[in-house]
């Protein structure tokens, strides 16, 4: 009997690591590797520093991990590849990956890595063999614009040369995306990373990818069209059968909404800047209301059932939220409310959640400020331009219950713990202040319903809102703020019901829970 208890539970445990699926308790947390933690004492972030960090992540509530591209390649952001299989050295090894990802199962969290396979350096293989010989094997997996191979179809913006880390001049190429060769390789080096050692057992490998510069028409230059469902959703469909629920989260090139990536490639999530939209022009902060309001409404009635949008105030293509902000305090929190308690998924930048500084670079981020020392082993700062900023390191915000480390952490909590927040409906509440945000998150079911209301004030007076709550006539709203308990805060009578007033000091947020 015992026997087979125990392989009925080694077999549940084997089939929920062969499954992945992303779901709308998850919280995304995009690591720059490079930058992360070092423990090897070089001052690069590596694979060994993110494993040595996981409690950390799990602490902060974190399911998804996204780490920018690890395979081997001639630039610190490793966007281009020298070949899509192997680790980069900077990095660590494929034995180091394989363990970060069981490390990442065994804490019950999932990890994806980032991939741009449209393009190649010219230092890949493909085209050291191809170039200048229109007889290699590799003629038709390089996308050239003549017979002779001589004229390789640049990237995105036409770049066709750049400088690697080191200075060296490297050739970007695109990839012949419309020979089907090119895709049966890519649907298994796709799949290589779920399953690293091919023994049919997955806690070793990925539980997904996240995508980069995702369209239907690459570059819009016309060579390689119907992508979405011509090349994509093969390998999406493919990798599915080595992890069922395999996780994809794309990129729209056009940083819109991507609709057209979840149904005709049937990803899963797409990432949307329109948060970031709403509340910053031209790299500064201006708070347009109608324009706030008509992003969140438009997002809730753009999202395809039973896939996602997530939320990015940050990333590594953009200057930190810190930076834009003037690392003002209030509205380092304001964003920290509207990064986690909207309908789309949270997504956190590393450093996010400290309000780490930093302006757009791709090739010279600020490395994760575990300490106010930079010299102190473990900080991943070699050859980068660290900022001592007063209080701005996880040493010094741990312990502080106003951090704002402790408001991301108290908001993930709360965010788990309430459905409306989790899995509710998004919905506008009409109010008087152009300074207010205010909306609505309703979740009901037979088990559990739950209306909270969320109010923003994203201005330095203090205001007074008032709101139409009459379907609520008769209930009560009680003050979910203080994460410990929620405490009364007002009756819905029939007399104040048409216009309830809710004042909200300067910078102020409030949760309100109907019940």
């Amino acid at each position: 009997m015992k026997i087979k208890v125990v392989f009925l539970f080694l077999f549940a445990f084997i089939y929920m690591l062969q499954y992945a699926e992303i779901t709308s308790d998850d919280v995304v947390y995009q690591i720059y590797p490079n930058c992360f933690y070092d423990t090897d004492k070089d001052g690069i972030g590596d694979l060994n520093g993110i494993t040595s960090k996981l409690d950390y992540l799990k602490e902060l509530g974190v399911t998804l991990i996204w780490l920018n591209p690890i395979y081997l390649s001639p630039f610190e952001h490793k966007y281009f590849a020298d070949d899509f299989y192997a680790v980069d050295p900077e990095l660590g090894t494929m034995e180091d990956f394989r363990n970060l990802c069981k490390e990442v199962h065994k804490r019950g969290m999932r990890i994806l890595i980032d991939m741009e396979t449209q393009y190649i350096t010219s230092n890949h293989i493909w085209f050291k063999d191809s170039y200048n010989n229109p007889q290699s094997k590799y003629s038709n997996w390089v996308k050239y614009k003549d017979p002779l191979n001589k004229t390789p179809e640049s990237i995105i913006g036409n770049i066709l040369e750049t400088r690697d880390k080191n200075g060296k001049k490297v050739k970007l190429v695109s990839l012949n995306m419309n020979n089907k060769e090119v895709l049966e390789y890519q649907k298994k080096m796709y799949a290589h990373w779920l399953d690293p050692n091919a023994d049919g057992v997955t806690d070793d490998g990925v539980d997904g990818f996240r995508m980069d510069h995702i369209m239907d028409n690459l570059d819009y230059k016309g060579f390689a069209t119907n992508l979405l469902s011509g090349f994509w959703k093969p390998i999406v469909d493919y990798t599915r059968t080595i992890k069922t629920g395999c996780i994809y989260i794309a990129e729209p090139a056009d940083w819109g909404y991507g609709v057209d990536i979840l149904t005709k490639a049937d990803m899963d999530g797409t990432l949307v800047m329109k948060v970031r939209d709403g509340l910053i022009f031209s790299e500064k902060v201006v708070f347009d209301k109608s324009r706030m309001e008509n992003l969140l409404t438009e997002s809730h009635s753009s999202q395809p059932e039973n896939k996602y949008f997530c939320t990015v105030l940050e990333n590594h293509d953009t200057s930190r939220w810190a930076t834009t902000c003037g690392s003002n305090s209030n509205l380092l929190k304001i964003g920290a409310v509207l990064t986690t308690m909207q309908q789309s998924l949270p997504h956190i930048y590393y450093g996010q959640e400290l309000g780490q500084n930093g302006k757009r670079d791709l090739g010279n981020r600020d490395a994760f400020k575990w300490y106010m020392e930079y010299e102190k082993e473990g900080m991943a700062s070699k050859k980068r331009k660290m900022k001592r900023e007063l209080d701005v390191s996880l040493e010094t915000q741990s312990a502080d219950e106003s951090s704002l480390f402790r408001m991301y952490k108290d908001l993930i909590n709360f965010r788990k713990n309430n459905p409306a927040i989790q899995k509710g409906s998004q919905s506008i509440l009409r109010q008087n202040n152009e300074n207010v945000l205010s909306y609505l998150r309703s979740y009901n079911s037979p088990e559990n319903s739950q209306d909270i209301i969320v109010l923003i004030n994203v201005s330095e007076k203090n205001a007074k809102i008032t709101i139409d709550l009459q379907k609520y006539t008769g209930k009560t709203i009680f003050n979910c703020n203080n994460k410990n308990e929620r405490t009364l805060y007002k009756k819905i009578t029939a007399a104040n019901s048409k216009a309830f007033s809710i004042p909200l000091k300067k910078y102020e947020y409030k949760l309100l829970e109907i019940k």
